[in-house]
């Protein structure tokens, strides 16, 4: 604008790379919700044993214009089944198009196929701690790479 040149967003050196690692990453985050999920399994269903979520939050204290401030709350697991649900299928989706694009990126190896067919079953059965444990095997992220 008004005489700037516009620059151009630079692309990662290694997208296969790249790929693999946001396939990681929101895999790792859609077994979070699967976690999740199982643990609100494992809750007694009694009535009479009314069971609560504990959620911790730290938050930038507005008033002081620095540190955190706890806020803590109780939640009814069972409201939070369909948020975990959504977020869940949410992550899933996108790692699944992650993985749609690794099977389109131009420099994929043999091996790389082999692996992405391997993925893709895996995906489909929903084992996201698979997925991770056999992309951490096959070194092509590392353990710093699943955030």
């Amino acid at each position: 604008m008004f005489g700037k040149k516009k620059t151009s967003v630079a692309q990662p050196a290694n997208t296969k790379h790249a790929f693999y690692q946001q396939l990681a990453h929101h895999t790792k985050r859609a077994w979070d919700m699967a976690i999740a999920l199982a643990q609100l399994d494992t809750l007694p269903t009694d009535a009479t044993q009314r069971q609560s979520l504990h959620v911790d939050v730290s938050q930038p204290d507005g008033r002081r214009g620095e540190g955190l401030t706890s806020v803590s709350f109780y939640v009814d697991p069972e409201e939070m089944r369909p948020v975990f649900v959504a977020k869940r299928d949410e992550q899933a989706s996108i790692a699944a198009e992650y993985l749609e694009s690794l099977l389109l990126s131009p420099d994929l190896t043999t091996r790389d196929r082999d692996l992405v067919a391997t993925l893709r079953d895996m995906q489909q059965n929903q084992a996201y701690d698979l997925i991770l444990k056999t992309l951490l095997n096959h070194n092509v992220i590392t353990r710093r790479d699943i955030n």
